[in-house]
């Protein structure tokens, strides 16, 4: 967010960083998703985590 952004001035805003992704259990979600996609990869399967499909 720009420094000048008309929500940093507000009295009735509080603004907090998301961290909801840095708990262990959410860091062990993720590692088993990614490693689940990499097997399908390996596999010859389509991947949901791909971003960039024209290029693929």
């Amino acid at each position: 967010m720009p420094a000048d952004h008309p929500l940093l001035h507000r009295k009735n805003v509080i603004l907090s960083p998301h961290i909801a992704g840095l708990t262990k259990e959410s860091q062990a979600r993720i590692a088993c998703l990614v490693a689940e996609e990499v097997l399908k990869v390996l596999e010859g399967k389509k991947s949901m985590l791909v971003v960039n499909e024209e290029e693929t």
